[in-house]
């Protein structure tokens, strides 16, 4: 999907608004709701006079005189490569109103029949909930027809959360709304080397598994597990291994380092004993434990989720021994939920599930090809935390927002991003 942009109805775009409206009526001839979201423009006699209502329903004063009782913006869904209207957008000012706010809602909206099946109103409905912001609109009401699958699936990717179904006029229509206010609350952590000492946890892991498998261990065999660990998971991130793959690789490999008879070892088994022992050995990182728990209480109502690629049993073993799930609101593992970071499928599952959108979310995480990549994917803020390197080009490449080298440092930044949404309690 290529990049849009909302704006205003100008005389610019006359001529291609006029066109958008013939290919709805020729292709949406028998959709009832053929116009949603595009007030009078089937009515209009000429595309300066749509413009000129919309103009005058903007303002409680003059919205009356075009037959509206509630002010609302229209907006054009503008592709920028090109400047052609996607689509066009609404959005009610409140709803007060008897029909508002029953089943018509904050918003409406249509997608050009020709543009229609690339995501353009997910992406729209995005950027109509900043709008709603700007306004101090705290939550909108958005609804759809019960069979309108596409439109259900564009509204719950938004966060949307599921209210009732209502019957009007002897139609199902299903209620949604989406929290706007408060925004700036979910913070989605990285577990490794963000929160815990995954190379602490993994070095203790690999000399019981290799010394309880008749194996030798040393810091040379150690580094040489985990430089090549590391190379594998950064092929997983990329999809050219899979998981079996790669914890296969591993341990075939680090059998060649070791001194001892490996020829009776299943690598597979070798690995599922592996993981069971990191999970029971989880080293916090100096500071994180009383990171988390600062958040939790002087951030109103904020809420702590771990993102991270790698073995359930794994990751939720190592939370639990070192008392960070008495903080966490959620944990998603990869491998539960069949896609890995850098994946925007990957963030897409987590808003779905947490019911938030993603401008209410902030990534942190110490990987670039992991986290920051996969925040930029996902279009969520990030911060990269103990940056390495050069800094400014990967802030560049990747578009992360912040740096933090210390806990203090990141605490402060998280604390004037929720500042935004004035949840910060001290």
């Amino acid at each position: 999907m290529d990049e849009i942009i909302l704006v205003e109805p100008s005389s610019e775009y006359a001529e291609d608004l006029w066109a958008f409206r013939r290919e709805i009526i020729e292709k949406d001839a028998d959709d009832e709701n053929q116009f949603a979201g595009c007030m009078s423009l089937n009515s209009s006699s000429s595309a300066d006079e749509w413009i000129r209502i919309c103009t005058l329903r903007k303002d409680e004063k003059t919205c009356e005189e075009v037959g509206t009782e509630v002010p609302s913006h229209t907006y054009l869904a503008i592709r920028k490569k090109d400047n052609r209207i996607i689509g066009i957008i609404d959005l009610r000012h409140h709803i007060d109103h008897p029909i508002l706010g029953t089943w018509g809602g904050h918003c409406g909206y249509s997608v050009r029949p020709s543009e229609r099946g690339r995501g353009y109103a997910q992406e729209m409905l995005r950027l109509d909930k900043l709008k709603a912001a700007e306004l101090g609109i705290d939550k909108m009401l958005v609804t759809c027809d019960e069979g309108n699958i596409a439109s259900e699936k564009t509204i719950i990717a938004n966060g949307g959360v599921f209210e009732k179904t209502i019957d009007v006029d002897g139609d199902k229509t299903k209620r949604f709304w989406i929290n706007i206010k408060g925004a700036h609350k979910n913070f989605l952590f990285d577990l490794d080397q963000t929160l815990l000492d995954f190379n602490a946890s993994e070095r203790i892991a690999l000399e019981i598994v290799l010394k309880t498998g008749g194996l030798s261990f040393s810091e040379e065999i150690y580094n040489a597990f985990k430089d090549y660990n590391k190379a594998l998971w950064g092929e997983l991130e990329k999809g050219t291994i899979s998981r079996t793959e790669l914890f296969v690789k591993r341990f075939n490999y680090i059998f060649g380092k070791c001194e001892g008879d490996s020829s009776g070892l299943d690598p597979l088994k070798i690995n599922a004993e592996f993981i069971r022992t990191m999970s029971e050995n989880g080293v916090l990182l100096n500071g994180s434990l009383e990171l988390v728990k600062k958040i939790k209480t002087e951030i109103k109502d904020s809420r702590i989720f771990v993102i991270t690629n790698g073995a359930t049993i794994n990751a939720k073993g190592r939370i639990e021994t070192t008392g960070l799930d008495r903080y966490i609101d959620g944990i998603f593992v990869s491998e539960d939920m069949g896609v890995n970071k850098p994946s925007a499928e990957y963030f897409d599952m987590v808003l779905a599930e947490i019911g938030e959108i993603r401008e209410n979310c902030i990534v942190i995480g110490d990987s670039l090809t992991s986290d920051m990549l996969g925040a930029k994917n996902a279009g969520m803020n990030s911060v990269w935390f103990m940056p390495g390197g050069d800094i400014e080009s990967a802030m560049k490449e990747y578009d992360i927002d912040y740096c933090a080298s210390s806990f203090d440092e990141l605490y402060e930044i998280l604390k004037q991003w929720s500042r935004v949404a004035g949840l910060v309690t001290h």
